[in-house]
């Protein structure tokens, strides 16, 4: 009997950089369950890799698999030429042809975006055929954690018996936060997968309004976190104890916050955790704040530091104010230990966070609105903030546990595969 005969479950990864750091933090929490599901689980990174040193642990059934022309960065020359050589292939110029329209409607910007998009896609599928083709197995399942080139590279691959999916977050998804507001292939690339996986309801909701004939295409898939059987301690001091962890980068508004803070009459320690490029700035305008507030930055810290300062130090709220998001999982994290949460009323923020577990505010708040909203927080019974506390904690263990929401995942992609099959 051939060893092929019961065919196994196999997994195709395209990410950005994952396992490797930066990003893609949360990823660890998925690939731990899905290498429950599949007998081997092979990583594609897509982006070029800073340092192969810090790479993450991954299960002894996941294999990474590292492409020069995919992982080494390569100059503006070498893209230029890259591009060029799309306009060899009859097929390559009908594919463009067929987005011309759409990306001529951002002028020259548009167009340029879309063939280099192209340009990395072709790229991409290129080595994921050699791949395929050396992989000697049959029911491949193909999966891009983004919507990204790497997804039209998916759809671009020949074989009929692999299954083809994505998943959507937030900066691959909403056009609008770019300048111009422009995402090439997008709705190309969704009607040639089998299935694309949006982490939130706005995102099915987005992409639905922009186009119903995708619809059927479409799966909310949550992301999740670990329950960590921890819940965050409480401040007994007469201090409100909020914490905030993003990248301190432009659209996350932290320096809202420190304007926020300048008009607090509470007394209140906050705890960043990250780093970024607006560091410097924001440090120097927090050390102006009145003595009624205190500050620490923690810097960039491992997902694990992150849960342990979290079991470790008091936390009574958890800010976001956001300009966009796809579904904020450090807000997930924060709810696993009781952690109620302020936020910004923006992409799927509104799926997690409510007047239960915490407290929505406009996307448009100003830095005396968000003070006094902070002022009424600590004002608040302690009664009323501990039930604030259970709601976040079952916010998260009934929407947002990785346990479950993986294991629905996974299965979900097996009964595609199996239908596909029929």
């Amino acid at each position: 009997m051939s060893s092929h005969s019961v065919s196994k479950k196999v997994l195709v990864l395209l990410t950005s950089r994952y396992p490797y750091k930066p990003g893609e933090e949360f990823l660890s929490n998925e690939i731990a369950i899905l290498s429950d599901f599949f007998d081997h689980i092979h990583i594609i990174p897509t982006n070029h890799i800073v340092d192969l040193q810090t790479v993450r642990p991954i299960p002894n059934n996941v294999t990474v698999h590292l492409f020069d022309s995919l992982c080494k960065p390569i100059g503006k020359l070498r893209k230029f030429l890259r591009v060029g050589l799309l306009f060899l292939h009859h097929h390559n110029i009908k594919v463009l042809k067929e987005e011309w329209k759409r990306a001529s409607q951002f002028g020259m910007r548009g167009v340029l975006k879309a063939c280099y998009w192209f340009s990395l896609a072709e790229v991409v599928r290129k080595e994921l055929n050699v791949f395929l083709n050396g992989l000697n197995e049959d029911d491949i399942i193909l999966y891009s954690y983004w919507l990204s080139p790497a997804a039209m590279a998916i759809t671009m691959i020949d074989k009929t018996d692999v299954i083809k999916v994505a998943r959507a977050h937030g900066g691959d998804l909403y056009e609008y936060r770019y300048n111009p507001p422009y995402l090439p292939f997008q709705t190309s690339v969704i009607k040639s997968l089998d299935r694309l996986f949006t982490i939130s309801k706005d995102g099915y909701t987005y992409l639905v309004n922009k186009d119903k004939s995708i619809e059927s295409k479409l799966s909310v898939a949550r992301l999740g976190t670990r329950n960590h059987h921890q819940r965050a301690k409480k401040s007994k001091d007469g201090v409100l104890r909020i914490v905030t962890c993003s990248y301190l980068k432009p659209v996350k508004r932290i320096s809202l916050l420190v304007q926020a803070l300048g008009y607090c009459k509470s007394k209140v320690l906050w705890t960043h955790i990250g780093d970024g490029e607006l560091r410097d700035e924001i440090l120097e305008k927090a050390s102006q704040l009145p003595p009624n507030i205190e500050f620490r930055f923690l810097g960039n810290l491992s997902n694990d530091q992150v849960l342990e300062t979290y079991t470790n130090y008091a936390f009574d709220l958890f800010v976001n104010v956001s300009e966009s998001e796809g579904i904020p999982v450090t807000i997930m994290e924060a709810f696993s230990f009781g952690i109620p949460v302020m936020a910004t009323n923006v992409g799927g923020t509104a799926e997690l966070v409510n007047e239960e577990n915490g407290v929505l505010i406009s996307k448009d708040v100003s830095p005396q609105e968000l003070g006094k909203y902070i002022d009424e927080y600590a004002l608040l019974p302690d009664d009323v903030k501990e039930k604030m506390s259970e709601a976040a904690y079952r916010t998260w263990s009934v929407q947002y546990n990785a346990e479950q929401n993986y294991s629905s995942f996974a299965k979900e992609l097996l009964e595609i595969k199996e239908m596909k099959k029929r």
